[in-house]
């Protein structure tokens, strides 16, 4: 008696985690106009996390 062989189908599951701590994130430097107020975030431009996200 020979076995069958299973065939399981395959998959790629690509995952990418973005964490932007600094403040200078891509919400508040798209308001920057609206809200820019001294020596916050808002008139900060976008982390490297922000722009590294539309190439991910």
């Amino acid at each position: 008696m020979q076995a069958k062989s299973a065939v399981s189908p395959s998959a790629t599951l690509r995952v990418g985690l973005f964490f932007d701590g600094t403040g200078n994130n891509r919400s508040n430097s798209d308001l920057a106009d609206s809200a820019a107020i001294s020596g916050t975030s808002y008139a900060n431009a976008p982390s490297n996390i922000a722009l590294l996200l539309d190439l991910y």
